[in-house]
């Protein structure tokens, strides 16, 4: 990333003199007159397991409707870096992160809405040794530190990047009501240098509609997308790249992968993905009943499957050997009643060079026969226009015979 990390305006705190994770902190505290925070540099801001004092800080100003932090600097955090916390409505645009402990751009208490993250960078976010759990009376994570920290889906976010994190990129951490919440917007987004990319686990996020997140840009992660204890997710003109498991979909019902490109790899000084998308069989609604009960009802969870993968590219996978493009895994210790979670497949391409055809380890023959690490129960093809999955490109099933051990089972194919 290139970006001007120059201010006109310099706030830099002091050292402390017996602890270096102690510096300044600015609040905006419990008003509602309109704020605007324009082209001020922060260094050395933020005090570590002290509640509250952040670089740039927002409390329990409620509306506050016109109020813009933009074009600001935020260097050498100690803790965290823009923080809302019980305040609603403000514009962030445009900001800079660099070198900071701990969650980023942070919505503190899950209760903030209807604020506008646009066009924010966010590079070189850490893991904090100091959690402020004790303080707080709740369980912080900063210690799993990333560049969004998003508590309440209600909020909309443009055109930010993320790049560079000893965690997460974009982390759904929602709690309590607003783990049932949708995301306002989610457009044009980017994530790169991060352990996972764009998760919501370990909290449980079951919105009540679709949420539809577009033209994400996700590349050079250990995980790209990890997509655990959530639903109703669809990710429209995605992009991966180079990443070493570009998607991961675990206990994870109706997610949707629409006009996506997986790119294998870019140049080949990159290794290879160890795999492509991978998938799961299991509903997530069956698993467990007190999931049912505390979210929706049977009703909810009924309508619900597996997941739709609807004209996605793969491409770049030359050389590749050994990484499937597609694969299913099970842990075997589910009972046979939940493995059964149908999924969709429209008008997939993958990437199989001329020479490496007969004897490379992609596309369908190892999503089906692969039994020991590719476990589904049932996919329904609905359009294969290049005979990469049924030979007479026609529309079929294919199903697993074995259920209840089908890790070590072996698997038929049914066309």
């Amino acid at each position: 990333e290139v970006a001007s990390l120059s201010r006109p305006i310099v706030f830099r705190a002091d050292d402390h003199p017996m602890d270096n994770l102690i510096g300044g902190h600015l609040i905006v505290y419990w008003t509602s007159t309109l704020q605007h925070i324009e082209g001020i540099e922060f260094v050395n801001f933020g005090q570590q397991g002290r509640l509250g004092k952040y670089p740039l800080h927002f409390h329990f100003c409620y509306n506050a409707a016109g109020s813009v932090v933009k074009k600001n600097v935020v260097r050498e955090s100690n803790q965290r870096c823009y923080v809302i916390h019980q305040s609603d409505k403000i514009l962030i645009e445009d900001n800079i992160s660099l070198d900071s402990f701990g969650h980023c751009y942070f919505l503190e208490d899950g209760v903030e809405t209807n604020n506008v993250f646009r066009k924010n960078l966010g590079l070189g976010v850490k893991k904090s040794t100091r959690l402020l759990s004790g303080l707080s009376g709740r369980e912080e994570t900063d210690d799993e530190p990333s560049v969004f920290w998003i508590s309440n889906p209600q909020n909309y976010f443009y055109g930010n990047i993320a790049a560079g994190s000893e965690r997460f990129g974009y982390w759904i951490e929602a709690r309590g009501a607003a783990s049932t919440l949708n995301l306002k917007a989610f457009d044009n987004n980017e994530v790169h240098s991060t352990d996972t990319g764009f998760s919501p686990y370990p909290m449980f996020w079951y919105p009540y509609d679709v949420n539809i997140i577009t033209n994400l840009k996700v590349y050079r992660n250990r995980v790209g997308l990890f997509l655990h204890n959530t639903v109703l997710l669809t990710f429209d003109h995605l992009v991966l790249a180079d990443n070493a498991i570009p998607a991961w979909v675990l206990t994870a019902d109706s997610i949707v992968f629409r006009n996506t490109k997986v790119i294998g790899r870019i140049s080949e000084d990159v290794e290879c993905p160890e795999v492509g998308i991978w998938l799961h069989p299991v509903k997530r609604g069956d698993k467990h009943t007190n999931f049912r009960e505390r979210f929706r009802t049977d009703t909810y969870f009924s309508n619900l499957i597996g997941s739709t993968l609807e004209n996605v590219e793969f491409s770049n996978w030359s050389g590749c050997y050994g990484a499937p493009q597609i694969q299913f895994f099970a842990h075997n210790h589910y009972s046979n009643d939940v493995y059964n979670n149908p999924h969709i497949f429209r008008n997939i391409t993958f990437d199989v060079s001329d020479e490496e055809e007969e004897e490379d380890d992609t596309g369908m023959d190892t999503i089906v026969d692969n039994c020991p690490s590719s476990d589904f129960t049932i996919v329904e093809v609905q359009s294969d226009p290049t005979g990469t999955i049924s030979p007479t490109h026609e529309p079929g099933f294919l199903i697993s015979s074995d259920l209840v051990n089908i890790a070590n089972g072996e698997c038929r194919r049914f066309n």
